[in-house]
C-alpha cells in the first residue's frame, strides 16, 4: 500500500475527519500512488458540479479566503471575490475532480492483512475501531484515532476505555500525533490502554501491525508467557548453526474437513488448504531432525511438495494464512524464515510441534505419515482436474452440436 501519499491523507484527516482531497494535490505527492490507491478503493471519486465549488486561494493576502469557480471566456477559472484587480486562476479538470478517503475499505484492508476478528466501524468523527487479535491469553483492541491535539486525544482516549473489553488492552494508533505527556502516557498505560503512532505500529505497505509496542508502554502488562525454556532448549537457541528466531507453539489436531486441515498456532486456530499444510508438515519434518530445518526449494520442487507455483509464492500463501496468530512476528518471515540461499524453515524449537492428540512432542512418525498422505491426495487431484479439463477441451463447439 502506497506508503507517502496514505501518510498525507491520513494527515489530513488528523485535522479535519470529513476532509476531501483534489486530484491535483493528490498527485502532486505521487501520481503512481494517487492511481494505486483509487484501483484498491481507497479514494472515492466524489462527483460536484464545479461551479458549486470553492478552490483554495493560492494568493497571500490578510483575508485568506477560498476563490469561487466559475466560467470566464468560456475557461473555468478559480474567481477571488473580495480583491477583483487579483488574476483568475485557470483551473484544470484535475483541479475539479475530488475524491474522499475510503475509511471503511481501509479498515476491511487492515482486518485481513493482521487477521483481526471482532467488530469495526466508526464510534466517533475521530475514533474508528479497526478489530481486536488474540495472542495466547491476551485479547488486544486496535483503535485508529484521527486527532492533532492533546485535548482531542484525551477525549478520544477516554471513549476508548468506554468501548474497551474487559479483561483486554487496546492500542490506539495515531497518524502522526503523538502523547508526549509522561503522566498522560503512565495514566492511560494502567488503563491498558497503549499509545503509537502510525509509524511505530505499523508496516507499509502490508499494514501490518506490531503489537510488541504497546509492552513498551509504561503500566502495560505483560502478556502471560509460555512455561520457561528447559537448559537443553537454551542451548539450542544459543547455538549459532540453530538459532530460532521465534518461540510459536504449533499443534496439529489431526482433523480436516473438505481438504482444509485445522492446527493451532499458540492460541489461535486455523484453516488450512491441502498445499498449504503439506508445505508445513515438509518443514515440519525437517525440523524434528535437529539439524537447523533448512529445506532447498530444489527439494521441495523435487518431492512435488509445491506443484503449480513458485516455492516464495508458497511460502507466502502459508505466511499469509498464519498471520495474526503468531506472538512476536509481523509479517511471518521471522517463523517460516528464508536463509538468502533458497531455503526455507520453521524457526521454532522441535520441542514447540506437537502432532494430534500428544501432551509433548512425539515422533516423526505422524508427520511423515501425513505428508505422504497430502502427497497421495495432492497427485489425485491433479489427475482430477486435467481429466476434466481434457473432457472439457474435447466438448464439440456450438457449431457441432445439435
Amino acid at each position: 500500500m502506497a506508503g507517502e501519499l496514505l501518510h498525507f491523507l491520513l494527515q489530513r484527516l488528523e485535522q479535519l475527519p470529513s476532509a476531501t482531497f483534489r486530484e491535483s494535490e493528490l498527485a502532486s505527492v505521487s501520481t503512481s500512488q494517487f492511481r494505486s490507491l483509487a484501483r484498491q478503493g481507497l479514494l472515492v471519486y466524489q462527483q460536484k458540479d464545479p461551479e458549486q465549488q470553492r478552490f483554495p486561494c493560492p494568493t497571500p493576502c490578510e483575508v485568506a479566503c477560498d476563490r469561487v469557480v466559475g466560467q470566464v471566456g468560456g475557461k473555468t477559472v478559480a474567481i477571488c471575490e473580495v480583491w477583483p484587480e487579483v488574476v483568475n486562476v485557470p483551473l484544470s479538470a484535475a483541479d475539479l475532480a475530488v475524491y474522499a478517503f475510503g475509511m471503511d475499505h481501509f479498515l476491511d484492508c487492515f482486518r485481513e492483512a493482521n487477521g483481526m476478528t471482532g467488530s469495526f466501524g466508526l464510534l466517533s468523527d475521530r475514533l474508528f475501531r479497526i478489530g481486536e487479535r488474540r495472542i495466547g491469553q491476551v485479547t488486544t483492541e486496535v483503535f485508529l484515532c484521527l486527532v492533532n491535539e492533546a485535548s482531542r486525544a484525551e477525549a478520544v482516549l477516554a471513549t476508548v476505555q468506554g468501548h474497551r473489553l474487559d479483561g483486554g488492552r487496546a492500542l490506539c494508533i495515531f497518524p502522526s500525533f503523538a502523547v508526549t505527556d509522561p503522566l498522560q502516557v503512565q495514566k492511560w498505560g494502567h488503563e491498558q490502554i497503549g499509545l503509537a503512532t502510525f509509524s511505530e505500529a505499523v508496516k507499509l505497505p502490508t499494514l501490518q501491525i506490531n503489537l510488541s509496542v504497546v509492552e513498551r508502554q509504561p503500566g502495560i502488562k505483560a502478556r502471560a508467557s509460555y512455561p520457561a525454556r528447559t537448559p537443553a532448549e537454551e542451548r539450542d537457541y544459543g547455538n549459532h548453526q540453530l538459532a530460532y528466531l521465534c518461540q510459536d507453539r504449533l499443534h496439529f489436531s489431526g482433523t480436516w474437513q473438505a481438504r482444509r486441515h485445522t492446527i493451532r498456532m499458540n492460541e489461535t486456530e486455523r484453516q488450512l488448504a491441502d498445499h498449504l499444510t503439506r508445505l508445513l508438515v515438509r518443514l515440519v519434518i525437517e525440523l524434528k531432525k535437529g539439524r537447523g530445518g533448512w529445506v532447498s526449494t530444489g527439494v521441495l520442487e523435487r518431492e512435488n511438495i509445491v506443484v503449480g507455483r513458485t516455492v516464495h509464492q508458497a511460502v507466502s500463501d502459508l505466511r499469509k494464512a498464519l498471520l495474526g496468530a503468531l506472538l512476536d512476528d509481523v509479517d511471518g518471515t521471522k517463523l517460516i524464515q528464508n536463509d538468502g540461499k533458497r531455503r526455507y524453515r520453521l524457526s521454532t524449537h522441535p520441542n514447540y510441534v506437537y502432532p494430534p492428540q500428544a501432551g509433548l512432542p512425539g515422533s516423526q512418525d505422524w508427520f511423515v505419515l501425513t505428508l505422504n498422505n497430502l502427497k497421495k491426495a495432492g497427485v489425485k487431484a491433479r489427475e482430477k482436474r486435467a481429466v476434466q479439463q481434457k473432457r472439457w477441451a474435447q466438448r464439440p463447439g456450438p457449431s457441432a452440436r445439435p
